[in-house]
């Protein structure tokens, strides 16, 4: 994902729910085929992958959001970054028991060190 495609993207999502009720709100691929691009992680280095996506989509969402007019504090963030860890913590313990009930491998450390805030 690129600055490009987040910054358009974001802006038309907006549009789309502040127009329509959620319910009358889905998700199509136009495309015939996608190709899904894996990228490292890159978690010591916010210039690469995952890492870097993951920051451009918040600026864009905070960017949108301030356009809005909502005004962040301190404890905007330190609430962002609590919900955060407990959504983390929770989607880990189910893809846990997902992966134990499948018999698939599942690194659970790893997906842990992943989403830890530092």
């Amino acid at each position: 994902m690129s600055s490009r495609y987040t910054t358009a993207t974001l802006p038309t999502t907006r549009e789309v729910f502040r127009n329509c009720a959620p319910a009358r709100v889905c998700q199509v691929d136009l495309a015939e085929t996608y190709e899904h691009k894996h990228q490292d992680l890159s978690r010591d280095d916010p210039t690469k992958g995952l890492r870097r996506m993951a920051c451009e989509v918040a600026k864009s969402l905070l960017r949108t959001l301030a356009g809005e007019g909502l005004v962040f504090t301190k404890d905007h963030f330190r609430s962002l970054q609590v919900r955060y860890v407990r959504m983390a913590e929770d989607t880990i313990n189910r893809y846990y028991a997902d992966a134990m009930v499948n018999g698939l491998e599942f690194d659970r450390h790893a997906e842990e060190v992943a989403v830890a805030y530092r």
